[in-house]
């Protein structure tokens, strides 16, 4: 089997309360520079499950990404 480099995003979402939040929108946007302006290309979203939790991937290598809660 051929070596995979790619990665995952994943993380868990909780309230000021230590709670799980659960049904947030969380939105991947992808960094770059563009003649030195930093430059945000929407890539995709997810909600958080009941536990709070979430997970975007595989994602690209040597790209750099930021992600959004809401």
């Amino acid at each position: 089997m051929p070596e995979d480099n790619r990665n995952v995003i994943y993380g868990k979402l909780k309230n000021q309360y230590h709670k799980p939040l659960h049904n947030a929108v969380i939105k991947l946007i992808e960094v770059s520079k563009d003649f030195g302006k930093k430059k945000r290309i929407p890539i995709t979203h997810t909600f958080t499950d009941k536990d709070g939790e979430f997970v975007f991937g595989p994602l690209c290598p040597d790209k750099h990404y930021e992600i959004q809660v809401w």
